[in-house]
């Protein structure tokens, strides 16, 4: 889970809506109070369907192909390092690491590390920032789809005003994976951003993106598809950030999604594996995609807060190979995210994090069907 479960979700979309908010602030605290601050967490978890496969399986399916369920174990760390720099300089580091242990089946197992880099310079109402993330993610079960991602960002922010402020940015994406080279692809692009902030508890913000996508497109080993020749893909985005007097805030996103690829290649590489909230693998090419998420915080107390959130997502592939025949036939998903997580002060910095989470799949091609519930309890440090 990005972050640690029960905030990871808000961050994220925190994150979105503004533009780029600094961790710290998002979690309330303070650069100038703290250099180094982070979290620490463990949890028992369950998970109805690791594997994440159709429960329409023909009867003679291998005994590897059965949906899986799994009591696990999750370790997962957080620190962030905002080092006083002389203005008008601003530097943060931030890395994270997370595991789910998979005890009685090792092979399910899975990790990732993610490193963040954020280097800013002001220049009166404006501001040029340096950013560049490496994730590193293994799959379970397999070596094949193990992959390493990169992305550097090189972003201008200017303030025009209290109601008006815009964002231009350049990005370049490497994706690498280590044991299937012919997967490899990169990409580059830009996006632009408005936001307005309408009152000091209203804000919108419009994106749009562009990336042109280079891969290999090249068959591997045993006739395996690499990633496409050549993709351009744009991305529309708007949303919300309202936060309710006395109550919490209330964020909401749209995004459309439009994928051209050309050249021999897979539409997707990998599955749907590793984060819980992660509904889409970040390697997919040739498709249309509609996504709404809504979240919602209410703080019940000053120890306890409970928080909701929902992801529909409607995306559909053309062309896509169905039989051994090779005819191909369009291949329409509709995915839904629905969570609802407690966070509980316990005593000081120690926190008790409950959680469920279902999440599934209705798709025109049968194996790509799942559903999936998972039950979450962590506790939590925060320094």
């Amino acid at each position: 889970m990005r972050l640690t479960n029960a905030v990871s979700i808000t961050v994220g979309v925190l994150w979105l809506a503004q533009g780029g908010l600094p961790l710290g602030a998002a979690c309330g605290e303070s650069e100038e109070e703290q250099v180094v601050s982070g979290r620490l967490s463990v949890a028992g978890k369950y998970d109805s369907n690791v594997d994440l496969l159709s429960g329409d399986l023909p009867e003679d399916a291998e005994p590897d192909e059965e949906i899986d369920e799994a009591f696990m174990t999750e370790l997962s760390a957080l620190l962030l390092l905002q080092p006083r720099l002389a203005p008008p300089w601003r530097l943060e580091v931030e890395l994270y690491g997370l595991g789910d242990l998979h005890v009685e089946a090792m092979g399910d197992s899975w990790y990732t590390a993610r490193g963040n880099l954020s280097l800013g310079y002001g220049l009166g109402a404006s501001t040029i920032s340096l950013l560049n993330e490496g994730r590193y993610l293994s799959e379970p079960d397999d070596t094949e789809f193990d992959n390493y991602r990169n992305t550097a960002s090189l972003v201008w922010t200017h303030v025009f005003s209290d109601l008006w402020q815009a964002r231009l940015g350049y990005e370049s994406i490497v994706h690498v994976y280590p044991e299937s080279d012919f997967f490899n692809y990169h990409a580059d692009g830009g996006f632009v951003e408005a936001r307005n902030t309408w009152t000091p508890t209203f804000s919108t913000y419009y994106a749009y993106h562009f990336h042109y996508y280079q891969g290999t497109g090249d068959s591997g080993p045993d006739e395996t598809l690499g990633s496409p020749e050549s993709s351009n893909r744009h991305t529309v985005e708007v949303g919300f950030e309202s936060f309710l007097a006395g109550k919490g805030p209330l964020l909401g996103t749209y995004t459309f999604q439009a994928d051209d690829s050309s050249g021999k290649g897979a539409a997707q590489i990998g599955e749907i594996r590793g984060e819980d909230e992660n509904l889409e693998p970040e390697a997919e090419f040739d498709f249309i995609k509609h996504k709404g998420t809504l979240l919602y915080s209410h703080e019940l107390s000053d120890r306890l807060t409970l928080s909701l959130y929902g992801e529909l997502i409607h995306k559909t592939y053309s062309d896509l190979a169905d039989n051994e025949d090779g005819h191909g036939r369009e291949r329409t998903d509709t995915l839904l995210l629905s969570s609802v997580w407690l966070t509980v002060r316990l005593h000081g910095e120690w926190y008790l994090k409950p959680r469920y989470l279902y999440r599934m799949n209705q798709s025109t091609f049968d194996s790509e069907d799942f559903q999936d519930h998972i039950a979450y309890l962590g506790l939590e440090y925060r320094f």
